[in-house]
């Protein structure tokens, strides 16, 4: 069970610009809606299509407009959603539409308010059930126990994350005399220490609440690896509607749910009374015999502990000392500044916003571009922190640290902006930019899922044209349309077509597929994939997850006349079809695929590009073994038509800067995206014009 499960170093460096997004752990507007087929049923809820009438900046209700009543009875009076609105999601927008579920309630003065549920269940396919999350059943005469939370201040001396984000121990006291069936879920990385009288553990599933950087977060010591179960696909109690959903979910698969019990603070919890305590020694790092933890991700041993006890070292060791400036730290709004005083190999996992300032002359942190740092010289961000979003000075050498002569950054969808940092400039070569101009990108199918590729495509992209074309320091981010001067891209790919009146440009990116297998088939590469399957007298078994994962699927089994059975699965279950052997084959992420492989839960057989994948070199290519097979995604931008023919021609300009750009290729190499530096011609062909 400890198959190792590796956390890129460079994977983690290019997502670090999410952490805010990774670190959140309560529900925004975002996260309430629901796909109507994939209604959860949950006693005393109703479901409801709204509005969103207005829009807020702060945590409350949020007026809406009820379009109509999907399940359940409803008071067509006003009605409020409660959600807690955060930065994180995104803010309520006026005219957001969706369908949420939640328990509806009246207020004093006759209105409504629905306290809505938080979209775990938005993976499932099913029309009337909770997700589908297979677990090993209990024993009869075992209690299921479920806790919950968000948080501990226990210290962990390893990572399941890697070395720039915090992993924290959550301590179990095992106590009674009755066999304990414990389903554990944590959303901050957590490794679930037991002690006591862990020989009543009749099984632990722990649940992951999965990140961009690895799929399962959270690990387990303390108990033998055969009692210990893996999944994410299983809500956590949160003191709310999720405490029932997660109810629902183990009495659909397991049949049992004693009790689920939500805890601010995870430290310490003794069971099964669920009684909380503070350890002895919870301000020092937890001992833990690494060689007892069962996960499924690689454990990576810090080298500087994280948070402020990794702080406390370095001030201890001189290595860095607290600016105290009283102003500044004002203008920072609260943020320490911390200077660098010796050579720091590298800093603690904390806050992506702590301010570090880097001596003249002195090597940089080899995380530096996780953080902010800033030279002490120029008082601008040091080379390898200028990509880090979110810096909340321009100078930090001035008063209240202001620079009038930076270059306002992007403001990245979904996520609130309160200051700018200063970037390296790009401007085309050949087209002048009209003055005051901003680039705007029309998404065709946007996808607001910032965990998936086109979310970090959209993300990328947006952010590699404020690169190219700056923005005017006057005017706010973001900007009021001025369709007279602005430039006009839209962005579309193979899982979304554009119109007949967009002019393709330039194309951007290529996704490459992985062949993913079950580790009980005898096989070792695609070839002998092939032999097996046309030999075979049963179909291959597939997973048929939708969209282009399922396409490209079809596809290669069509190219080699391989006869195949769909296996439908949505979400995790796609992955936990294979890894059981539910499923022989299926097509995954090569994110994800890259995070399995060489975990022995599954077979890496080939990538579908054209030629190997940096984020795995090891596993080759179909093409090695079927010469001139590729397939995948593939993105590109255009413009309407009724675009000017100067406007084309700077548009076409800016995307050759953009693919041209070393840092643009290295961040599509991280994310495993090969660059398609493709024509209009060669974009007209994919689309068949």
């Amino acid at each position: 069970m400890k198959s190792p499960l590796a956390a890129s170093a460079a994977l983690i460096a290019m997502f670090a610009f999410a952490d805010p997004a990774l670190a959140c752990s309560v529900p925004t507007y975002q996260s309430v809606f629901f796909d109507e087929g994939r209604l959860p049923v949950i006693d005393g809820t109703v479901a409801v299509e709204i509005e969103v009438m207005e829009t807020t900046s702060e945590s409350g209700p949020v007026a809406v407009r009820v379009s109509r009543v999907v399940r359940g009875q409803l008071d067509f009076g006003p009605l409020s959603l409660e959600v807690a609105v955060s930065s994180c999601g995104g803010y309520p927008q006026a005219g957001s539409k969706g369908v949420v579920v939640g328990r509806v309630s009246k207020r004093p003065d006759g209105s409504n308010v629905i306290a809505a549920l938080w979209n775990y269940p938005r993976r499932s396919r099913s029309t009337s059930r909770t997700p589908s999350c297979p677990m090993p059943a209990p024993r009869a005469d075992s209690d299921v126990l479920a806790l919950g939370g968000s948080s501990s201040r226990g210290i962990s001396p390893v990572s399941t994350v890697g070395l720039d984000r915090t992993t924290t121990v959550s301590r179990l006291r095992i106590e009674g005399d009755r066999p304990l069936y414990l389903v554990l879920g944590s959303r901050a990385p957590t490794i679930w220490s037991l002690d006591g009288n862990v020989g009543l553990i009749d099984r632990v599933v722990v649940a992951s609440d999965k990140s961009r950087v690895v799929m399962y977060t959270s690990a387990v010591s303390g108990v033998p690896p055969e009692k210990v179960s893996f999944t994410t696909c299983l809500p956590m109690a949160n003191g709310g509607l999720e405490d029932d959903a997660l109810r629902t979910t183990l009495l659909q698969e397991i049949g049992r749910a004693d009790r689920v019990v939500h805890s601010d603070d995870l430290t310490g919890t003794r069971m099964p009374s669920f009684e909380r305590f503070v350890p002895d020694d919870v301000a020092k790092p937890v001992r833990l015999d690494e060689t007892s933890i069962v996960s499924v991700g690689l454990l990576d041993r810090y080298e500087i502990l994280p948070g402020k006890a990794g702080l406390d070292a370095l001030v201890e060791d001189k290595a860095i000392a607290e600016d105290l400036d009283a102003s500044r730290r004002q203008a920072l709004r609260g943020n320490k500044v911390y200077r660098i005083l010796k050579p720091v190999h590298r800093l603690p996992a904390l806050s992506r916003y702590t301010i570090y300032v880097l001596p003249a002359g002195m090597d940089p942190p080899v995380n530096a571009s996780d953080y902010c740092v800033f030279d002490g010289r120029t008082g601008h961000l040091i080379d390898a922190s200028l990509n880090h979003e979110g810096c909340s000075v321009l100078n930090i050498l001035t008063e209240i640290g202001n620079d009038p002569t930076a270059v306002v950054p992007p403001c990245r969808p979904g996520f609130q902006c309160t200051a700018s940092i200063p970037m390296p400039e790009l401007r085309p070569t050949e087209i002048p930019l009209r003055p005051e101009a901003y680039v705007r990108i029309e998404y065709l199918n946007p996808d607001r899922n910032m965990q998936s590729m086109r979310g970090f495509l959209q993300s990328e992209l947006g952010f590699a044209f404020h690169r190219i074309t700056g923005a005017p320091t006057e005017r706010k981010w973001p900007p009021p349309p001025d369709n007279s001067r602005d430039y006009h891209f839209v962005m579309f790919g193979s899982d979304a077509l554009p119109p007949e009146d967009v002019v393709p440009l330039r194309g951007f990116a290529r996704v490459p597929y992985v062949l993913l297998a079950a580790p009980r088939l005898p096989l070792r590469t695609v070839a002998d994939l092939v032999r097996f399957a046309r030999s075979n007298k049963t179909p291959i078994r597939y997973v048929d997850s939708g969209g282009t994962a399922t396409r490209v699927m079809e596809s290669f089994l069509a190219h080699f006349d391989i006869r195949g059975e769909r296996i439908p699965a949505s979400g995790d279950d796609t992955y936990a079809a294979v890894i059981t052997g539910r499923a022989d084959l299926m097509m995954s992420t090569i994110l994800y695929a890259a995070e399995l492989t060489n975990t022995g839960l599954v077979r890496t057989l080939a990538v579908t590009g054209a030629g190997r994948n940096a984020r795995l070199p090891n596993v080759p290519a179909v093409a090695e073994f079927f010469p001139d097979y590729s397939d995948g995604d593939w993105y590109a931008v255009g413009a309407k038509k009724n675009a000017g023919a100067n406007e084309l021609l700077a548009l076409a300009d800016m995307m050759k800067t953009v693919n041209r750009d070393p840092a643009t290729s290295v961040k599509f190499r991280e994310l495993g995206v090969d660059l398609f530096d493709g024509g209009p011609e060669e974009i007209a062909k994919l689309l068949k014009r």
